[in-house]
């Protein structure tokens, strides 16, 4: 990437005196997205480089992970030590004994050090020398309601680090979880799509299939979907400072992250592809339009439990709290974006794609929104959800969010009967279609 050894040295400079200027970007100290809180944090694109500056050059202590909070020597309590944080240091991307995850973390390497030419470029252009002040700083509380609708911070170029990026955590009490038996809410449009990917998916409110520790294996051999998104938008491994394990009523909001990085491939595959130019509008609150929300599924792996009454509330769980509309929304509408998403839950984590669909699908319902499905090439699997999709509204033109939830947890308390050796799934759409919905559309019973 940097033939010349002294234009990589000058980036590693530039990277040194980025890291150096975090004392006077974070003027108090971060607080931690705690479990089970609906808390907002809001950093500047240029505090957020700082920060992972100094991760970058594993500046970050080894019991950092405290509760009091994140900074530069300050906020630290450890009276109140948590585990529920994942670390932050990026040496776990230095060194690897196995050659096919070496691989992985040199292309991730790439992606890093051009975020880091990138914004370096802009702090500390050619005119200036590297370490002179070139920005304003804003300060945060817990929770801080809204970003100033100013540009922050005021840089010699306008445009250079110039965003505010959101991180917001959303708990929904089981209290107030949707009484799915009960729901008339009609079955909302779903567009299935075998081309395209979810980050160019535009004005959309995109799916990040996230681990429990947002970010997943960002910082180790992991690459598939979420560790992807997370190297070509890097602004997004910042979250790692804050926010604690996900709880099952629990997601994380990001709004304004910026995309750097393009790339080809997958897992194994992945390749750094060259720099990418963002050119998603920014909104009256300096953030680029770019809704991601990281939401983790169950772990299904060789198990048949996926389909238990238990598992299947506990994913449209899951799936409600991403989906479900904002009571205090005021950023453009965005409670009307269609959401983008995919094969949720399934790869690593072994789900049933016809299964989480069905669960997505009944989730974007009850949020009354929209569902944008991208099947990753797989035509086959589009036709297949188009086809039931069709058949389902032919049975019963009023099916609703409560008569498939119904018919869900009917399927799992039968199958999951069998031993999960013998284990023989009927196709879930068979079952659907060609006996058990036209059998049970009338039928009364509540499964909850």
């Amino acid at each position: 990437m940097y033939p010349d050894p002294l234009e990589g040295m000058s980036l590693i400079r530039k990277i040194i005196s980025l890291a150096f200027k975090l004392e006077f970007l974070i003027v108090e100290c971060v607080p931690i997205l705690k479990s089970n809180k609906n808390q907002i944090i809001h950093l500047t694109q240029h505090q957020i480089g700082s920060l992972l500056a100094n991760a970058f050059l594993v500046l970050f202590p080894d019991d950092r992970r405290y509760a009091g909070g994140v900074g530069t020597n300050r906020g630290f309590n450890k009276n109140k030590y948590t585990k529920f944080l994942p670390t932050i240091n990026f040496d776990t991307l230095y060194t690897d004994n196995i050659d096919y995850k070496e691989n992985r973390k040199i292309e991730k390497l790439k992606c890093l050090l051009n975020y880091f030419h990138r914004i370096t470029s802009l702090i500390f252009p050619s005119s200036s020398q590297p370490g002179s002040p070139v920005s304003t700083v804003i300060s945060f509380s817990t929770p801080f309601p809204q970003p100033p609708p100013v540009m922050l911070p005021v840089l010699r170029d306008p445009n250079a680090c110039a965003g505010v990026v959101t991180f917001k955590r959303r708990s929904i009490p089981q209290l107030r979880a949707p009484m799915w038996s009960k729901s008339v809410k009609p079955i909302q449009p779903v567009f299935m799509c075998s081309e395209g990917l979810i980050e160019d998916s535009g004005d959309t409110l995109q799916i990040d299939f996230a681990h429990k520790f947002v970010g997943g294996a960002i910082l180790d051999h992991g690459m598939v979907q979420e560790e992807i998104r997370f190297v070509i938008n890097p602004e997004l491994i910042v979250s790692h400072l804050f926010t604690e394990k996900l709880m099952d009523n629990e997601v994380l909001f990001v709004i304004g992250t910026e995309r750097y990085n393009r790339y080809t491939g997958y897992g194994n595959h992945f390749r750094w592809d060259g720099d990418f130019e963002d050119t998603i509008p920014r909104n009256q609150f300096c953030r680029r339009m770019t809704h991601i929300v990281a939401m983790d599924a169950m772990s299904f792996v060789n198990s048949a439990r996926e389909y238990s009454p238990f598992y299947t509330k506990r994913e449209l769980m899951k799936a409600y709290c991403a989906f479900a509309k904002d009571n205090d929304d005021n950023d453009n509408n965005s409670n009307d974006k269609t959401i983008a998403t995919g094969n949720w839950g399934c790869g690593v984590y072994g789900g049933d794609k016809r299964f989480k669909i069905i669960i997505q699908i009944l989730a974007a319902s009850e949020a009354e929104r929209h569902l944008k499905y991208f099947t990753f090439g797989d035509i086959h699997f589009k036709n297949e959800i188009e086809s039931f999709l069709i058949k389902l509204i032919q049975i019963d033109p009023d099916i609703n969010v409560g008569k498939v939830f119904n018919l869900l947890i009917q399927y799992g308390k039968e199958e999951v009967h069998f031993p999960i050796s013998n284990l023989q799934l009927r196709p879930i759409f068979e079952k659907f279609v060609f006996s058990d919905l036209s059998l049970h559309m009338d039928e009364k019973t509540s499964w909850e």
